[in-house]
């Protein structure tokens, strides 16, 4: 009796054949924010396009820890600011009505060219934490930025940076 090959090919060159791999990937286009490489990141990989495709629920779970990145900062970008929202799945009138806000508020901090500072990203990263709280307990270790530690400045270099080797494909 001859066994069949468990290969999975390829469905974008379909020559190819896909491996497991950790692999330094930029998943930013995937959550709408720029640049966000997750380093030793589990895939599957194409041996001949290069073709990248990730397991189930990693992306869920890189979601979450570039959420946790995102709470700590002292001021928030439009950009990250629209990322919580989303994230925490509230429309921008949803958001404004709880934080208290007008709606024309929330587009102005996700659309202006200044980063929201003091008590608004505050508000925001507070309001985004304890909505995401339950949802993983990576989320838990952010409770030290609201409580006894400042909020960390924002860093030089653009974009985020997540270490990936703790990600754990769905079975």
């Amino acid at each position: 009796m001859r066994t069949k090959s468990t290969e999975i090919r390829c469905s974008v060159c379909g020559k190819g054949t896909l491996g497991q791999r950790l692999i330094d990937h930029d998943v930013g286009a995937l959550l709408d924010m720029k640049r966000v490489v997750v380093h030793n990141m589990p895939a599957l990989v194409c041996s001949r396009c290069g073709s990248v495709s990730m397991y189930g629920g990693i992306l869920d779970q890189i979601a979450i820890l570039l959420a946790v990145s995102i709470l700590q900062l002292q001021e928030l970008d439009p950009a990250e600011v629209r990322y919580l929202r989303k994230l925490i799945g509230d429309t921008q009138e949803e958001f404004a009505d709880r934080l208290g806000v007008v709606r024309a508020t929330i587009n102005r901090w996700e659309n202006n060219a200044e980063p929201v500072q003091g008590p608004d990203a505050y508000a925001i990263r507070s309001h985004a934490f304890f909505r995401l709280r339950g949802r993983s307990p990576a989320i838990e270790a952010v409770v030290a930025a609201f409580t006894t530690a400042q909020p960390r400045p924002r860093p030089k270099r653009r974009g985020y940076s997540i270490e990936g080797a703790t990600l754990q494909p769905a079975v």
